[in-house]
């Protein structure tokens, strides 16, 4: 489980507005912006490069569940998870 905006802000010594503000200066991403951004990254790593079953990628890539990371993968990319895998089925093909 990724630490929460708090935590961080307490690990590293700050508020955590003033580590927002921080962050979005830095790389132009809040906190749960940027947790995001690994997750789809870790997500996406995993449907293209695994044949784990998409509930385990979900768990793997820090998602509470299946239909939360369908979501977000749907927003991002425009193609549900089960899509997206087909395009790396697509590329081998």
């Amino acid at each position: 489980d990724a630490p929460s905006p708090q935590q961080l802000a307490q690990m590293v010594g700050l508020s955590r507005a003033s580590l927002e503000r921080r962050m979005k200066r830095a790389i132009g991403r809040s906190i749960h912006g940027e947790q995001l951004r690994v997750r789809i990254a870790g997500a996406t790593r995993l449907l293209t490069e695994s044949d784990l079953p998409i509930r385990d990628v979900a768990t793997a890539a820090g998602f509470g569940s299946v239909q939360y990371m369908s979501t977000v993968i749907k927003r991002h990319f425009g193609l549900t998870p089960a899509q997206l895998r087909g395009t790396r089925d697509r590329r081998r093909g």
